[in-house]
């Protein structure tokens, strides 16, 4: 419980019924967080942590005290993210664009040549497309996947934010789109949402709970850094027959037979994997969304004129860090 000392100093006793469930390491992270001593016994659970300054009002779930996650692109320290922005100890800081976003995306992190994102006509087509239901069954299994994440949730290659909707949490989204940024922050206000990249998140290593990817880069090596180590992701991967309705006839026979093979199971790195199959009925309206939300719009021959029936064919795939 907490009790006065010298009229400014509270002590946290964590076996008593307030802080039921507050552990050790949270406390030390509260300490850490609002850089207040952490006394020689702050390492025990019976200990008594003086929390100097700390109004009685912060005595504190982890549900209601959130743990810090992002980091700095410039120079990896944690942020302090405020109404208005966020800042790391080094005095790099970051105003909020309008809905509440952050764009943590450096210049010259990507390649002159790299494609930044989805298009406004995509996401919107997207929008339309996912919360009309369409993709529920993905949905669910996604939900499934994530059930009982032991921190927050991340998204990478979050789009407009539909995805992590169907998910439980304190959720985090990252895309380097920051079109599709802004549409998931205006649209949900109640998560962060952050221009970044992928293969280098700016967020502090251990301190998410669950990392989730779905049609979009997964690269393994980073999850398992900003992953706590009783945390896992799960990504959202085609399956070999997924919208073959809407490809087109390759001729080169050699090139399909690689795809539908390296397709045909889920990633190497998985441990545990379900596959989702369906035949998806569309109208013509939510054909043409269905095309204009995925790559298939960049080839040539694909299309979706006069289709009334698709296959949906994915992989939903997880790994824990810990066996």
């Amino acid at each position: 419980m907490f009790s006065e000392t010298n009229g400014n100093v509270a002590v946290l006793e964590p076996e008593v019924d307030l802080v039921a469930g507050l552990d050790t390491e949270f406390v030390a992270q509260f300490l850490g967080d609002h850089d207040l001593p952490l006394g020689s016994d702050a390492v025990s659970h019976t200990a008594k942590y003086n929390l100097a300054g700390v109004p009685r009002a912060a005595a504190l779930s982890r549900r209601q005290y959130p743990r810090r996650v992002l980091a700095c692109p410039n120079c990896s320290l944690a942020l302090d993210v405020t109404e208005t922005g966020a800042t790391c100890p080094n005095r790099h800081s970051f105003d909020r664009g309008r809905g509440g976003y952050l764009n943590l995306l450096l210049g010259g992190r990507l390649s002159s040549d790299a494609v930044p994102g989805d298009t406004g006509e995509s996401l919107a087509a997207r929008r339309r497309f996912l919360t009309a239901g369409n993709y529920g069954p993905i949905a669910a299994a996604l939900a499934a996947a994530t059930a009982g994440a032991p921190g927050p949730v991340l998204d990478v290659g979050c789009g407009e934010g539909w995805y992590l909707t169907q998910v439980q949490g304190d959720r985090y989204g990252l895309d380097v789109s920051k079109t599709a940024v802004q549409m998931a922050a205006k649209a949900h206000q109640d998560m962060m949402f952050v221009v970044g990249n992928a293969y280098r998140l700016p967020v502090l290593s251990e301190s998410v709970g669950v990392v989730m990817s779905v049609f979009a880069p997964h690269p393994f090596e980073e999850f398992a850094r900003v992953l706590r180590p009783d945390g896992w992701w799960v990504t959202v991967t085609p399956g070999p027959q997924h919208l073959q309705e809407m490809k087109p006839d390759l001729s080169d026979r050699e090139r399909v037979s690689e795809r539908m093979k390296r397709r045909a199971e889920p990633p190497l790195e998985a441990r545990s994997s379900q596959r989702v199959q369906c035949a998806l009925q569309l109208t013509e309206h939510s054909a043409a969304d269905l095309y204009a939300m995925t790559p298939l719009r960049f080839q040539k021959d694909a299309g979706a004129q006069g289709l009334r029936e698709v296959t949906v064919d994915v992989w939903v795939s997880s790994s824990r860090l810990t066996a």
